[in-house]
């Protein structure tokens, strides 16, 4: 993404900027840094991944799964026939 950013001219870093964060970005003087009032999906499925990746390598994880917050658990899969 960085590089796709930096190669960018300025008209394809506002599209960009609008499809990854389409509510815009804001700056917020009391915490002195940038904001956006909701997270897109797809950073947020970036950092769940990090997290559960880091905690498989720490140990921490209490089971062998990875939980996403987008499939449900069942009825993703076709039914055995």
């Amino acid at each position: 993404m960085q590089i796709l950013w930096q190669k960018a001219d300025f008209r394809n870093r506002q599209k960009l900027q609008k499809t990854l964060i389409p509510t815009g970005i804001t700056y917020d003087k009391v915490l002195g840094g940038y904001r956006t009032p909701k997270v897109n999906a797809i950073f947020e499925l970036g950092r769940s991944l990090s997290a559960s990746l880091g905690q498989q390598k720490s140990g921490t994880q209490t089971s062998g799964e990875v939980h996403s917050a987008l499939v449900e658990r069942e009825g993703f899969e076709p039914p055995d026939l």
